[in-house]
């Protein structure tokens, strides 16, 4: 544990993923309350779905690789890096072709928007 960790018993990592993951969960039930109306909002939806997927994965697979703390992996600088690379490679992904999830959604949502609207 890092000598600033302990005397102030902040762990910078762990409250940085939080809040991430926090903001992306208040995002989605945000969006998930608004009804979507344009082709644009349901993409960007299905979008952000993916991203926090792909973020999740990310993570796990990163947490099986062992580090010896040579190049400093262990200080709280690489983690949040590593946290935000995450991040960032997944939205990249998820706003590129994908992995297939967001077609997925997309086309599901589309069923559950025209049943809605129908009914």
């Amino acid at each position: 544990m890092d000598k600033l960790q302990s005397i102030t018993g902040n762990n910078y990592p762990a409250q940085t993923d939080l809040h991430t993951q926090a903001a992306k969960v208040e995002k989605a039930k945000t969006l998930s309350q608004q009804s979507l109306k344009s082709e644009k909002e349901l993409d960007k939806a299905a979008s952000g779905f993916e991203a926090l997927l792909l973020h999740q994965m990310f993570k796990a697979m990163w947490a099986t690789v062992e580090t010896n703390g040579l190049l400093g992996e262990e200080s709280n600088q690489h983690q949040i890096f590593q946290d935000m690379f995450q991040t960032a490679v997944a939205d990249s992904i998820a706003d590129g072709q994908g992995m297939g999830v967001k077609q997925f959604m997309k086309k599901e949502l589309l069923k559950t928007m025209k049943k809605a609207s129908e009914g």
